[in-house]
C-alpha cells in the first residue's frame, strides 16, 4: 500500500484546492445518483449532500482524525470487542479500495449509520445526517451500500 500523506503536510504543500483535489472527489454527482453537486470542503472535512427520494436533502460529513497506532491495532480498538460484544449497534468490517472500513449501524432510534475507513495513519469517518427513526429498512441498506461506494471514491 502506498503510504498516506496526512493532510497538513499537503496543506502546506499547496493550496485548498490542491487538498480538495488529492482527497474528496469533486464529481461525485457523476458517479452516485443520491449526491447533488459538488462537496464543500473545508481542511480535514468535507460534506456532501445526500437526497432520498421522499426525504428532504441532508448532509454526509466526512471527518479526518490522525492517529499513531498501527492500522490493525486501531481496527482492533475500533471494531466491537470479541468476549463482550455492543448490543447497541452493530458493526461489520469491509473493504474500501486498499483499506479496512467498518460499516455501523445502531440499534437505537435515534442512532444512525456511519463508516470509518482506516489508512496508514488517518482514519476517515464517513457520517450522514440522518436518524435511523427517519429511515426504513430498505433505504437504510441503500445508505450502507452508498456509504461505502462514497468511501471507495475518496482519494485516500
Amino acid at each position: 500500500m502506498p503510504n498516506h500523506t496526512p493532510l497538513a503536510l499537503l496543506q502546506q504543500e499547496g493550496s485548498a484546492e490542491h487538498v480538495e483535489k488529492a482527497i474528496y472527489p469533486l464529481d461525485v454527482e457523476d458517479k452516485m445518483e443520491a449526491i447533488i453537486g459538488e462537496p464543500s470542503v473545508s481542511g480535514t472535512f468535507a460534506a456532501y449532500f445526500y437526497k432520498f427520494e421522499d426525504h428532504p436533502a441532508f448532509l454526509i460529513q466526512i471527518h479526518t482524525q490522525e492517529f499513531k497506532k498501527s492500522p490493525d491495532d486501531m481496527m482492533e480498538s475500533l471494531l466491537p470487542h470479541k468476549k463482550y460484544p455492543a448490543t447497541s449497534y452493530k458493526s461489520e468490517e469491509v473493504k474500501i479500495g486498499s483499506y479496512r472500513g467498518i460499516l455501523t449501524e445502531s440499534y437505537q432510534e435515534y442512532g444512525g449509520i456511519n463508516l470509518i475507513v482506516v489508512t496508514e495513519n488517518v482514519l476517515y469517518s464517513i457520517n450522514p445526517g440522518v436518524q435511523n427513526k427517519n429511515l426504513t429498512q430498505a433505504e437504510k441498506e441503500q445508505l450502507k451500500e452508498d456509504l461505502v461506494k462514497l468511501g471507495n471514491l475518496l482519494n485516500y
